[in-house]
């Protein structure tokens, strides 16, 4: 398959495959209806709403949305590129995981700054 130039355009080419509306996907990831036209060429996506992408579609390979190459599903049919994907896959999740507690933390802070 063809790479998508965003990750707003390789979210839509999901919904696609998927066959989902963007009221669906925002019913499955607690994102909102706008979410994905909001999504501005700059192609980021905060840590937060990428975590809750990856919990709502876990076989959504996160290789892909990041603009890599490859399919935007996982390949369940080729155990070698399977275990390969998931190791990635896992490797992101950790990685967002850990992203997510630094800005808990920073925020913390701010407050703790602010109420001085």
């Amino acid at each position: 398959m063809d790479i998508s130039n965003t990750t707003k355009d390789r979210l839509k080419v999901f919904l696609k495959y998927k066959k989902l509306t963007n009221q669906e996907f925002s019913e499955v990831t607690g994102l909102s209806i706008s979410f994905i036209n909001a999504l501005k060429e700059s192609d980021s996506i905060g840590s937060s709403a990428f975590k809750k992408i990856y919990m709502a579609f876990p076989d959504l390979n996160l290789y892909w949305l990041l603009g890599f190459q490859g399919h935007e599903m996982l390949n369940e049919n080729n155990p070698k590129d399977l275990s390969r994907l998931k190791e990635e896959n896992e490797y992101y999740k950790n990685e967002l995981i850990k992203k997510e507690g630094q800005i808990e933390m920073l925020m913390t802070l701010l407050n703790n700054k602010q109420e001085k």
